[in-house]
C-alpha cells in the first residue's frame, strides 16, 4: 500500500501536525509521552529540536493573530479619530491601540523545519515499536494512495545552492526515495551519492580549493520498496567554485 506524505506543507496545518507530535512526544519524565518517545529510540536532541520547531510555530501563529487584530483595532481607532465615533455615547478620548504581548521565542532554530519533521517523521516509521496505532496517534502515514504506474516515472532535477554547496532539487513520488549519483570530473565516473527520503538534498562534498571552479554531474532514480523505479533523470550539471 502507497501512502501520501503525512506532513502537511499549508502553514496552518503543519502547525497543528507538529503541536500534536510535541504533546504526544515531549513530557516529564514517566510521562506516557516520555515513554512512548522512549520507546520509538528519540534521541534527546531530536526533542529538544521538536520542542524548538513547536515553540517557534506557536509563537507565530500568536503573533500573527496578535498583528491581525491589532490592524483592526488601528484601523477602527483611524475612523474614529477622523470622523469620531458613530455611536453618540462613545467615549470622547480613546488610546491608540498599539500593545502586543511578544511570546517567548526558543533563542535559536534552523531552517526548513518541514524537511526535518519530514524525516523524523519517517525515523518514527522505522521504529519496530512504531505499531500500527502508535502510527495513527502521531499520524505518521498518510492517506492511502491509488496504485501508480511507477515504470514511467522520471525525476526532474534542478538546483539552488547553500552556503556554496549544491542542493540537490527534486519532487516526491508516492511511497517513493530518490537515488543520487555523482560524477565530481575526477575520471572516476557516476558513483552512488546517497538514497535520499525526502527533498531536496544538500551535498556537503568539500568545495574545490579558492579560486578553483568545477562541474558536478548528477542524476537520480527514484525507488520503492527497495527497488529502482521507472527511468533515470537527465544528468544535471552544476557550477561549483572554491
Amino acid at each position: 500500500m502507497i501512502h501520501a506524505d503525512p506532513v502537511p506543507t499549508e502553514e496552518g496545518l503543519f502547525t497543528n501536525y507538529v503541536a500534536n507530535l510535541y504533546t504526544k512526544l515531549v513530557g516529564a519524565p514517566l510521562s506516557p509521552a516520555a515513554i512512548l518517545a522512549a520507546s520509538l529510540n528519540i534521541p534527546a536532541a531530536d526533542l529538544t529540536t521538536l520542542t524548538n520547531i513547536n515553540n517557534m510555530l506557536s509563537g507565530m501563529r500568536s503573533t500573527v493573530e496578535q498583528i491581525q487584530q491589532r490592524t483592526k483595532d488601528v484601523n477602527a481607532f483611524w475612523r474614529w479619530f477622523l470622523r469620531g465615533p458613530v455611536d453618540p455615547n462613545a467615549p470622547v478620548n480613546q488610546a491608540f491601540p498599539l500593545t502586543l504581548s511578544w511570546p517567548a521565542y526558543p533563542t535559536l532554530v534552523s531552517g526548513n523545519a518541514i524537511s526535518w519533521v519530514s524525516k523524523f517523521v519517517t525515523r518514527l516509521r522505522s521504529q519496530p515499536n512504531a505499531t500500527p496505532a502508535v502510527r495513527a496517534d502521531l499520524h505518521l502515514e498518510g492517506a492511502a494512495q491509488p496504485a501508480a504506474d511507477a515504470s514511467t516515472w522520471k525525476p526532474n532535477l534542478e538546483h539552488s545552492y547553500s552556503a556554496g554547496h549544491p542542493v540537490i532539487e527534486w519532487k516526491r513520488k508516492p511511497g517513493a526515495r530518490l537515488e543520487i549519483w555523482v560524477d565530481r570530473g575526477d575520471a572516476s565516473g557516476f558513483h552512488l551519492l546517497d538514497i535520499d527520503d525526502v527533498p531536496d538534498y544538500t551535498d556537503m562534498q568539500a568545495l574545490p580549493a579558492a579560486g578553483v571552479a568545477a562541474v558536478w554531474k548528477y542524476k537520480g532514480i527514484y525507488r520503492v520498496n527497495g527497488g529502482q523505479v521507472g527511468a533515470w533523470s537527465d544528468v544535471h550539471e552544476v557550477s561549483v567554485h572554491g
